[in-house]
């Protein structure tokens, strides 16, 4: 099932022109930001199809993005983020059960901070001025994240 999601993400954004695989974390990275909240929104409205369609779509993306890193290459960044996306995906499925927001708030500030990590050291460094001039046609607009679930305040 993960395979089939993952390829079917990827060709969604293949589609849309964004081939340049920075612009596909960053993508994935905000798609995990609002399933997140999301799943919080299904746990306040007491809604376990929402909030469980969102927890798996959340889970299905940190998988792909933990299948991806490259541990051969990917030195200390690499065993962190292993590290990180591993600890999220042994919590995430626990909030199917105990409808903890606790575990979805930290691991939005994770991925969130992951993303600003993002856009401030891969993302920026395409930006004109920097190493990629063809990043200015490829640059999408970053998804807005300020629909919040009343009671589920994501700020880090």
């Amino acid at each position: 099932m993960i395979p089939v999601y993952a390829r079917n993400t990827y060709q969604k954004i293949e589609a849309q022109g964004y081939q340049d695989p920075a612009e596909v974390i960053q993508i994935l990275y905000d798609r995990v930001l609002k399933h997140l909240l999301w799943a919080g929104e299904g746990i306040e409205e007491k809604n376990p199809c929402k909030r469980g369609e969102n927890l798996g779509k959340v889970i299905n993306i940190i998988s792909e993005l933990n299948a991806a890193l490259d541990m051969e290459h990917g030195g200390e960044a690499a065993v962190f983020l292993r590290g990180l996306y591993v600890a999220i995906l042994v919590e995430l499925p626990k909030v199917a059960i105990t409808q903890d927001v606790e575990i979805l708030k930290r691991s939005y500030r994770y991925i969130k901070r992951l993303n600003e990590i993002w856009e401030q050291t891969v993302i920026k460094n395409q930006l004109p001025g920097g190493s990629d001039p063809k990043a200015e046609t490829i640059r999408p607009a970053a998804p807005s994240l300020s629909r919040q679930p009343k009671g589920l305040s994501m700020s880090i």
